[in-house]
């Protein structure tokens, strides 16, 4: 029901289709940018944690595993092949401030599309940051959108369980997060 509700909180496409995380199952893909996601999945952890704690299996958990994304380690959701993500309204709107508050309020005019992130130096490793001042602040605020989201989570587990078990998550992949930059080698 939430995505039917927040249809601008979604994870779009370049073409404005929303990005499932399974494709053909009925399963949303949120934006990274999205509040009212992140304040969804704070109900749903302590939901989780207040189910387990409540159990006679309590004493038997030491540690709680904060996850998201494609898989357990907060990857981002993945376009069709020859498409790249977040053109979500909220997304829109997020890289906008993100980048007039880094003070380059031209560059976050738009989200960079799928010839801004692999023109002409698709398959490149390293990319002029003055050429692709975009796709470079792009990159940034991703990265910043999952960090954030993931430790917020997982802070919010520890308020829940007030300092008394572990909480962690596996994380990493910076710049392959929610581009589709596999997708451009898929058929």
């Amino acid at each position: 029901d939430w995505a039917d509700e927040n249809p601008d909180e979604l994870c779009r496409d370049d073409q404005g289709e929303e990005v499932r995380s399974y494709p053909g199952k009925n399963k949303c893909s949120y934006s990274f940018a999205s509040r009212k996601a992140r304040e969804e999945m704070k109900k749903a952890i302590t939901a989780v944690i207040e189910h387990v704690e409540s159990s006679p299996y309590a004493n038997r958990v030491f540690g709680y595993r904060i996850n998201s994304g494609t898989t357990i380690e907060w990857l981002g959701w993945q376009p069709k092949a020859g498409r790249v993500t977040d053109f979500s309204p909220v997304a829109k709107r997020a890289f906008a401030e993100f980048c007039k508050e880094r003070g380059c309020e031209e560059a976050g005019r738009e989200v960079p599309g799928y010839d801004s992130r692999f023109g002409d130096f698709a398959g490149q490793l390293l990319f002029d940051p003055y050429k692709h001042i975009r796709y470079a602040l792009w990159n940034d605020f991703l990265s910043r959108q999952d960090a954030e989201t993931l430790s917020e989570m997982c802070e919010h587990a520890k308020k829940v369980l007030k300092g008394r078990k572990v909480v962690g998550t596996y994380y990493g992949y910076t710049m392959t997060l929610h581009d589709g930059l596999g997708s451009q080698y898929r058929s």
